[in-house]
């Protein structure tokens, strides 16, 4: 997405960081300035604007405007949507029906947008190679740690799922070269996945975290983190959000797994269609 790249100005120079500053603190004024107006309005030039459109993956500028205006778009469409309570002691089974698809929508497009495609890339590669994942959660992150191990499981992967920590299993285990943890929290604090990465900590382990922003305690003990922002919400309805946000993430490691290896998946299924074609 342009506004995730704006937002993280990585690999920016100081004039295009001016100019992604000016673009996302005036969306709807930029969709109609053309190169050169934004140039002269963020004390840059035309050439400066060229080369950001162009390290935002654009071809023109107008295919820039095009691009930005329906993410903005799409964007104040969602929160006009949730600005509100969603649910409320009137709320009929047709409104949840409604409200429900568009709470999804949302939480898929916000884990969409603050995916790192490299750091994805590098998961999967070092996952593919395990020869043994450990997955931790604690509460409602437990369930998303068992549906992920059922997930990579179908792949052949060997999966654990842990709810606490042992440490004697810390200290008897064998060394193994491709080994992959993964944590999931809710607030990105959890003290339990924080001891758990702790322990791992001086092995030849990858420590994949996956969680909430609120705090940069885990993060900072993981090779990697996949960040999926905790929004506050009322009713407790942040949990589903925050729950599809985290699943989402698994989702795209489980299906870039499938198409890294997709000959011999596809080989699988099939074998398995024969074997349940033959039992029938």
């Amino acid at each position: 997405m342009i506004t995730k790249q704006l937002r993280k100005q990585s690999g920016f120079t100081n004039a295009e960081k001016q100019i992604s500053v000016y673009v996302l603190g005036h969306p709807f004024d930029v969709i109609k300035m053309t190169a050169n107006e934004l140039g002269k309005e963020t004390f840059t030039s035309t050439a400066t604007v060229t080369r950001l459109i162009q390290k935002l993956g654009c071809v023109s500028y107008h295919d820039f405007q095009k691009e930005f205006d329906k993410e903005q778009t799409e964007l104040q469409q969602l929160q006009a949507q949730l600005s509100s309570e969603p649910v409320n002691a009137k709320t009929k089974f047709d409104d949840i029906q409604r409200i429900l698809p568009v709470l999804y929508d949302s939480a898929v497009k916000t884990a969409a947008a603050n995916l790192d495609k490299a750091m994805i890339y590098r998961a999967v590669e070092k996952i593919r190679r395990a020869e043994k994942v450990d997955l931790y959660g604690s509460g409602v992150t437990e369930s998303i740690a068992e549906l992920c191990a059922f997930k990579f499981e179908t792949l052949g992967i060997e999966c654990a799922v842990h709810n606490g920590i042992n440490e004697h299993y810390f200290l008897s285990e064998k060394l193994t070269k491709n080994k992959v943890m993964i944590l999931f929290s809710l607030t990105g604090s959890n003290s339990v996945m924080c001891r758990a990465a702790e322990w791992e900590q001086g092995k030849s382990s990858y420590i994949l975290g996956i969680g909430g922003d609120t705090s940069d305690a885990l993060k900072k003990l993981c090779s990697d983190y996949i960040s999926v922002p905790m929004e506050e919400n009322l009713l407790g309805m942040e949990i589903m959000k925050s729950f599809n946000e985290l699943n989402y993430a698994v989702d795209v490691l489980f299906t870039a797994l499938v198409v890294s290896e997709y000959d011999r998946n596809q080989e699988i299924a099939e074998k398995l269609i024969e074997l349940k074609s033959e039992t029938k």
